[in-house]
């Protein structure tokens, strides 16, 4: 893949998609230029990687000898990230656990031996109280679920249907999917639940449903898109969604992502789906003050309409909180990191000069100084360049028209009180309190205003890297 071309990634991910469609899922998976193939016997991978190998000819894609790694029998792919169930905090913690782990006790023939303390706490008449003797419990009942082998990747040559069981709740959504003859008794295969944000929590309850089997089929779509499959969910009315008459711009956005899939949707009762609904209810004890990653939110909406056309309203100034909010935690932490390496420098030198130690104790004053976050830009003020530009400025405020998301801020300027507008410019008040300018999608003559920053920032720091560069600008300048 050629480096450094403007949707490099995603162009070639585009070719390798379509390269080996017919075989994805199927015994092979592709990211980007690694190429994973699974087989059953020897000569099964034979046949398999004769199919690859003569694909790849027909491309004219070629591979390196040195990176190739054949007849493994284990092999890091692409590493995840699990973290575990948190302990429960009241009955309906305990409930919620116990609906999940008894989906699983097919699979795991010991583990009603440490479910009797949870189910007796979990009682209507029960006084939660968390004791050590259910933290035990507690525990055991994950070690066993991780030591036993409860997930099964799909077979496709298997022919017992695949499910995608979904359930959405006011906190959030949950879903499994798995293989089997039924839906109650199909082994699991994978697991999600997202949380919902404050505004997805205000949307209707269509909406939200339709949301958890969006979220699920968009995170399983690599598992899921070559094969027939089954889509079951609790609220009646998206059974008819494939055959409703009239779309709206949005369910249409939905339908378009969703044809890309053979599949077909049943209704089941909701005291039924157990296992989803134990996992859509997982962030129900949060507050507001619990704030979460953002790949821990439901955040389809914004992946299947990234302009935000066709999104209620407070959506798009909520997610460009949040991002701002991760970006600038980000950026203090870097400062923190390099800050603290700066001192230890100095607490060493300080052992052979006295000019050192000065030196070193004004730094570490300066820990306690509350201005030191705006202090620390590591480069000349940006935005004195900047405005030096022709008709910088001017481009700017002709721009926020034009751009959805600063269009629908300034037609209601108060309701966001994030932003703030003055003298015709649109500026955002991130976490640490700094006023940063909003630069709009505006292309120029020569080329867009973002460009610009980026090629600014480079002439005057020179290349610290994509991370380092970026928190750089934005002391000064945020976009979408």
């Amino acid at each position: 893949m050629q480096q450094g071309d403007c949707n490099a990634p995603a162009t070639f991910q585009w070719l390798m998609t379509v390269t080996f469609r017919k075989h994805l899922g199927k015994f092979i998976h592709v990211y980007l230029d690694d190429i994973f193939v699974f087989s059953f016997t020897i000569e099964e991978h034979e046949r398999h990687l004769q199919a690859i190998f003569d694909k790849l000819r027909d491309v004219k894609l070629y591979l390196e000898k040195s990176k190739l790694d054949l007849y493994s029998t284990a092999m890091d792919c692409l590493g995840h990230i699990i973290d575990e169930w948190r302990t429960p905090h009241d009955k309906h913690d305990v409930q919620q656990f116990l609906g999940l782990v008894q989906y699983l006790s097919h699979f795991m023939p010991d583990v009603m031996a440490w479910t009797g303390p949870l189910a007796t706490l979990a009682g209507e008449k029960s006084i939660f109280l968390w004791k050590p003797m259910h933290q035990t419990c507690f525990n055991n009942i994950k070690q066993l679920a991780t030591k036993l082998p409860i997930l099964k990747p799909v077979n496709f040559n298997n022919p017992d249907p695949v499910w995608v069981i979904c359930n959405a709740s006011a906190s959030g959504v949950g879903a499994v999917y798995g293989q089997g003859p039924e839906w109650r008794t199909c082994r699991p295969a994978g697991f999600m639940l997202k949380k919902f944000t404050n505004t997805q929590q205000s949307y209707r309850v269509f909406e939200m449903e339709m949301l958890a089997i969006l979220e699920a089929l968009l995170k399983w779509e690599d598992k899921l898109i070559s094969c027939c499959i089954h889509v079951v969910t609790n609220h009646r009315t998206l059974e008819f969604f494939k055959c409703q008459p009239k779309l709206s711009n949005r369910q249409m956005c939905w339908m378009e992502f969703l044809s890309r899939f053979d599949f077909d949707i049943r209704y089941i009762k909701g005291p039924d789906n157990e296992v989803a609904d134990s996992l859509s209810w997982y962030y129900r004890n949060d507050t507001k003050e619990d704030n979460m990653p953002f790949h821990c939110y439901v955040n389809t909406d914004i992946r299947l309409d990234p302009e935000g056309d066709d999104l209620p309203w407070g959506r798009m100034p909520e997610i460009c909180t949040m991002v701002v909010g991760e970006l600038n935690d980000r950026v203090l932490k870097d400062k923190k990191e390099d800050h603290d390496l700066e001192a230890q420098k100095l607490a060493i030198d300080s052992q052979q000069e006295t000019k050192n130690k000065v030196e070193a104790e004004k730094i570490n004053n300066s820990i306690n100084d509350p201005t030191i976050v705006e202090g620390m830009s590591e480069g000349p003020i940006l935005s004195t360049y900047m405005n030096k530009a022709k008709n910088f400025v001017k481009h700017i405020k002709q721009g926020y028209n034009d751009d959805s998301l600063f269009s629908k801020i300034l037609e209601n300027p108060k309701h966001y009180k994030q932003f703030c507008y003055e003298k015709e410019l649109l500026y955002v008040n991130n976490r640490i309190q700094e006023l940063v300018l909003c630069i709009p999608r505006v292309i120029t003559k020569e080329y867009s205003l973002t460009a610009q920053v980026i090629e600014q920032a480079h002439i005057i720091v020179g290349h610290y890297g994509p991370q380092k560069t970026a928190n750089y600008i934005h002391h000064w300048y945020w976009w979408p």
